[in-house]
C-alpha cells in the first residue's frame, strides 16, 4: 500500500517534537531532567511527546522562555 501524505496536524506535531528534542540536546537534558524543568512527571512527558497537542499553556511558556526566537515561532506554529 502506498504511504499516505502526513496531515498538517501530524507535521505540526513532528515539528514540535523536533524543537523540544533540539532544546534537550543543546541543554544536555535527559528526559527526567526535562520533565523536572517542566514541572511534570516522566510518564506525563512521554505522553506529551506522543501527542504535543496536550501540552499545557504553562509547559509551553516554560519552553518558550528557553528557546531562541526562531524556535519559539516554530514551536507555536506562528508564521
Amino acid at each position: 500500500m502506498p504511504r499516505l501524505k502526513a496531515s498538517e496536524t501530524d507535521m505540526e506535531d513532528r515539528r514540535t517534537k523536533s524543537i523540544i528534542r533540539k532544546y534537550q540536546e543543546l541543554e544536555g537534558l535527559s528526559d527526567p531532567e526535562l520533565a523536572k524543568r517542566l514541572g511534570i512527571g516522566g510518564s506525563t512527558l512521554y505522553s506529551r511527546m506522543r501527542d504535543p497537542s496536550y501540552m499545557t499553556l504553562r509547559e509551553l511558556r516554560i519552553l518558550c522562555k528557553a528557546l531562541d526566537d526562531h524556535d519559539r515561532v516554530e514551536l507555536l506554529g506562528v508564521r
